[in-house]
């Protein structure tokens, strides 16, 4: 019976009951397999109401939805995200030595701004 009032509470759009009927059917625990794409509706129709919770289960069960039925392309896009980020710190520690070079220049009668533009121009 509560499994009842709970799907009359998600089909008047109570985002609450969306939210617990997609971790049900996430789960498989309404008698029937799990269904990630029903599961990612009802949190999307519950985060459109502002539950936040629903709004990180949709991301968290679309990304396993993903990872489940693309491998190759989760693990693809792992790799150039992994790419991105080694070559954003190399970016960040590159300029880090840039300044601490410039930091040490001298220029008679520059501040030490002045002479890291210098060097950076």
């Amino acid at each position: 019976e509560a499994v009842g009032r709970l799907k009359a509470a998600a089909r008047q759009g109570h985002a609450k009951a969306l939210y617990a009927l997609g971790l049900r059917v996430q789960e498989g625990r309404l008698g029937a397999a799990r269904d990630l794409p029903l599961a990612m509706q009802r949190f999307k129709l519950a985060a459109a109401q502002g539950l936040h919770a629903a709004e990180a289960r949709f991301k968290e069960t679309n990304r396993t939805w993903m990872e489940e039925n693309f491998p190759e392309a989760m693990a693809a896009e792992d790799a150039a995200a992994r790419e991105r980020a080694g070559q954003a710190l190399a970016e960040k520690q590159a300029l880090k030595r840039t300044r601490k070079m410039a930091a040490r220049a001298v220029v008679p009668g520059a501040s030490s701004q002045a002479r890291a533009r210098m060097l950076l121009s």
